[in-house]
């Protein structure tokens, strides 16, 4: 029996065309299968792509899965500053201080206001997006083949521990089975001993009552039903 738990941990790096690509995927104990994803802004388009292939290759557990991308620096698009509008809010900047005391203006304070920095966006056909997702899910399956092989060996792990808890409780049920104390006579004889004591000791007690209640306690001391059931 292949036995695997629901706990494990793994990573896969890859490369496409100059990016950068990891996954980190990691599980923990669940009824079903929740996935829970970390994205990179732009690429929540793979969201439902990610969760299917999650839950093609496993039944239960509680998935996370971070995606890091890291574009080369050719691929990057370079910050583009509004020159003009940047020295016009630095002679605003400069009255303020000179009329009202105002603090001096900061490079990163300036080029922090809207309209100084623009970071264009980059622009990529149909083919390289589609190639860059393929690249993605393929190192994605990866991450999983790993996170798959780190639940079997905790799985073979529990296997082996169970196991040894099994073979003691064998070993237990059947030296209870095998030991003569338990049989109907030996514990008829025990009671009927210690009724005969009691009786000696005072002679209040209800014979009869007390006979059943020796029959009553007989009954309970046989362990028949648990020792078939542990077996």
């Amino acid at each position: 029996m292949n036995l695997q738990s629901m706990t494990g941990f793994a990573r896969a790096v890859a490369e496409h065309d100059g990016t950068s690509i990891a996954w980190e995927v990691k599980s923990v104990n669940g009824k079903s299968v929740e996935v829970r994803l970390r994205l990179p802004q732009g690429l929540e388009r793979l969201e439902p792509a990610v969760r299917q292939t999650v839950q093609k290759r496993f039944a239960r557990g509680n998935f996370q899965a971070t995606l890091t991308v890291g574009r080369a620096a050719g691929q990057q698009a370079q910050p583009v500053v509004n020159e003009a509008f940047l020295r016009d809010l630095a002679g605003l900047a400069k009255r303020l201080q000179e009329q009202f005391g105002a603090a001096p203006a900061t490079a990163d304070g300036l080029l922090s206001l809207r309209g100084v920095l623009d970071i264009p966006e980059t622009t990529e056909t149909e083919e390289a997006r589609a190639a860059l997702d393929s690249a993605i899910l393929s190192a994605l399956e990866v991450a999983l083949g790993g996170l798959e092989q780190a639940r079997q060996g905790e799985g073979a792990a529990l296997r082996s521990l169970l196991s040894g808890h099994i073979d003691a409780i064998e070993a237990l049920t059947l030296r209870a089975e095998a030991d003569p104390s338990r049989e109907p006579a030996v514990i008829r004889e025990r009671i009927t001993e210690q009724v005969r004591l009691l009786m000696d000791a005072s002679a209040n007690l209800d014979a009869s009552r007390l006979h059943m209640e020796a029959a009553f306690l007989a009954t309970k001391a046989d362990i028949r039903e648990e020792i078939d059931r542990l077996k």
